[in-house]
């Protein structure tokens, strides 16, 4: 079957990562973006964690633009301004990312170039396989959600590219489309941490967009085991 395929006429991507107590991950997560094969704005929504810190990431990367809370708002209010920063600027696709997570130097092109060929009005959400800091396990909580909560998938060879079908991934790396944004509204600031990602990935289901992952396309969430207990 056939579909009509809708590309954008121009790629403008926007990375967004919210900010707090990411000393140990931050330098490694914007150097991966920055030495990454295809260029994208970042914007770094730094949740009022600390001045010092902040100047100092300001200093070592000087093309990262900077939103600075004045309270902890939580991921999904964080995020939620660097949608609307970017919907004010005209960005086609959205680079969610966790601050421990690294991305490898093709991981945002390979996204990008499954999206393309995509139906632009049908997908919402596409992730990457989320490996542990050793590079050779898969991250502990990502397996642990497709095991057990990302509902039924679906494994396909689509466009050359090896995909699950999913319900649910946890939003450490997600590329998510204007398109589906322009519907589905960003996050329920309801949810300060944990509960947003599932949320979103429902009301994307609903409105009939998919979520994909790319199993041979690679992130590393350096998340450590017992973190969500903490």
């Amino acid at each position: 079957q056939s579909i009509n395929l809708i590309k954008p006429t121009s790629i403008k991507t926007l990375a967004i990562i919210p900010l707090y107590q990411g000393e140990e991950f931050i330098a490694n997560c914007l150097s991966s973006l920055e030495n990454g094969t295809v260029k994208t704005h970042i914007l770094l929504v730094d949740n009022a964690y600390s001045d010092q810190y902040t100047h100092l990431v300001e200093h070592q990367f000087k093309n990262v633009i900077f939103i600075k809370n004045k309270k902890n708002l939580g991921f999904g209010k964080a995020i939620n301004q660097g949608f609307s920063y970017g919907l004010q600027n005209n960005y086609t696709h959205y680079l969610i990312l966790n601050q421990d997570v690294e991305l490898q130097h093709d991981t945002l092109q390979k996204m990008l170039d499954f999206a393309s060929q995509l139906d632009q009005n049908e997908w919402g959400i596409i992730c990457p396989w989320n490996l542990g800091s050793d590079a050779k396990q898969t991250e502990y909580y990502f397996e642990e959600n497709l095991s057990k909560r990302a509902g039924k998938t679906i494994q396909s060879n689509l466009y050359g590219s090896n995909v699950l079908k999913v319900d649910f991934i946890n939003a450490a790396c997600w590329l998510v489309n204007s398109k589906a944004l322009e519907k589905l509204k960003g996050f329920d600031s309801r949810f300060f941490m944990y509960g947003e990602d599932l949320d979103f990935c429902n009301r994307a289901k609903y409105f009939g967009y998919k979520i994909y992952v790319l199993l041979d396309v690679k992130c590393f969430h350096h998340k450590l085991k017992g973190d969500y207990e903490n």
